[in-house]
């Protein structure tokens, strides 16, 4: 995965069976209008979704990562940050084709319900650092879950700010630029 041809670094994956969810990320990336890279098989089913964040640290941006799989209803996935004002971004794949409920309290980056399995890509921007878990409302069936928390910039004060760009097929499901 590039950006700007620059290489990507892989926050947290999982898989299982034919669903995988990943988080990526590119500390510092140039600005302005660059492209996306991802190189796919000619079999490959996928979704993208890419989104670009001020206010995050640039030096080992992630404070920690969870990721979770499984077939039964409900999917939850939890992790503890150990700083305050982390963006935890979060990219769960299941195999059922009808959208289910977000976790209360986060807010939507995409939702895609692609025909043979549906994402959900979502992010919280934690106040205080700690347990942090996130349980979907969805019926049982096969699922992959990840999580990634992102810790602020050194003497960062304020919201964290974003840009979002449009979900488009590809081999993963959620980019973050820092």
């Amino acid at each position: 995965v590039t950006y700007n041809s620059i290489s990507l670094t892989k926050a947290v994956g999982r898989a299982a069976n034919t669903l995988t969810s990943e988080i990526w990320y590119l500390a510092n990336p140039s600005s302005g209008s660059n492209t996306v890279s991802v190189d796919l098989s000619a079999t490959d089913l996928c979704t993208v979704v890419a989104s670009s964040w001020n206010g995050i640290a640039q030096i080992n941006p992630v404070n920690i990562t969870a990721n979770n799989t499984g077939t039964g209803a409900n999917p939850s996935t939890s992790l503890t940050s150990t700083n305050s004002g982390c963006l935890i971004i979060d990219a769960l794949t299941h195999e059922l084709t009808s959208v289910g409920t977000i976790p209360s309290g986060t807010t939507t980056l995409n939702t895609t319900d692609e025909g043979v399995w549906t994402t959900y890509d979502i992010y919280l921007i934690q106040g205080v650092g700690g347990l942090q878990a996130f349980t979907y409302t969805i019926n049982a069936d096969e699922w992959t879950h990840v999580m990634a928390a992102f810790r602020p910039s050194d003497g960062f004060i304020g919201a964290l700010a974003k840009t979002i760009s449009q979900p488009t097929s590809a081999n993963f499901n959620q980019i973050v630029s820092v």
